[in-house]
């Protein structure tokens, strides 16, 4: 039975590593992995006695997911790699001024960049309220509340908007996490 949990415990933990992209980006998605399936491997488990596992029905290494990440600014302070996320040193902050440049604003992902291609790419909006593109605004017939449908291509909405500029205040909600940490322990990256 400890075999068979092994056998478990080390096709999840290399499935996270792919997951996570090349070995080594994946150590706290494979802890995580571990922590969870020891915590159900300790339960009482029917028969199973790990050949079910030498199937694969893998069609080969995966590829790694953060293979096509933009370019990143290097006025920013690496906080990690894979997934990117990175900060502002404070002083560049203060020196900047009230309104943050973009290659200062800090950067929190979660997941790799997503690959946008402009042929394939739509974004579908629906819902109570919006008007199918098809439909005339001066029709007099619909209402705030009828649901419509409106499809935009990545060349729409590139293209076919005004641009505006909007000053806004955005705070991730990790910030201040170390200063937090001195008073109770919380999750997060650094």
């Amino acid at each position: 039975m400890q075999e068979a949990a092994g056998a478990v415990l080390h096709k999840v933990s290399e499935l996270a590593a792919h997951a996570a992209g090349a070995s080594g980006r994946a150590a706290n998605a494979s802890m995580m992995v571990e922590g969870e399936l020891m915590s159900v491997l300790k339960k009482p488990m029917g028969p199973f006695s790990g050949q079910e596992l030498t199937d694969s029905r893998l069609p080969g290494p995966l590829p790694d997911p953060y293979a096509h990440e933009p370019p990143r600014p290097s006025t920013l302070n690496l906080c990690t790699d894979c997934p990117y996320t990175a900060e502002p040193d404070p002083s560049a902050l203060l020196a900047a001024g009230c309104v943050t440049p973009n290659e200062l604003h800090y950067v929190r992902n979660h997941m790799p960049a997503p690959v946008l291609r402009s042929g394939s790419y739509s974004l579908t909006i629906d819902g109570p309220g919006v008007h199918s593109s098809s439909s005339s605004s001066s029709s007099s017939s619909s209402s705030s509340s009828s649901v419509g449908s409106v499809l935009l291509s990545l060349g729409d909405l590139q293209n076919r908007f005004q641009q505006h500029s909007v000053l806004a205040t955005l705070q991730c909600a990790g910030n201040r996490r170390n200063d937090m940490r001195r008073f109770k322990e919380v999750k997060g990256g650094p």
